[in-house]
């Protein structure tokens, strides 16, 4: 059984940073929107990608989906 994995304080403010970042850009997000980049974000970070725009990048595919 896998268990989640877990950010530190730092990673969490990384990714509101990201996430906020791509709703300001996008014009604004809804609910469903919010939780498809934020899914997104997390699933980027696990792969390794730690920077803003890398996650920035990765991230914004959640809502051509």
């Amino acid at each position: 059984m896998q268990t989640a994995p877990s950010y530190s304080r730092s990673d969490l403010l990384l990714f509101t940073h990201v996430l906020d970042r791509i709703a300001i850009e996008s014009g604004g997000l809804d609910e469903a929107s919010r939780a498809k980049v934020g899914l997104r974000i997390a699933m980027g970070a696990a792969a390794g990608i730690s920077s803003v725009s890398g996650l920035i990048d990765y991230a914004r595919t959640a809502l051509t989906v």
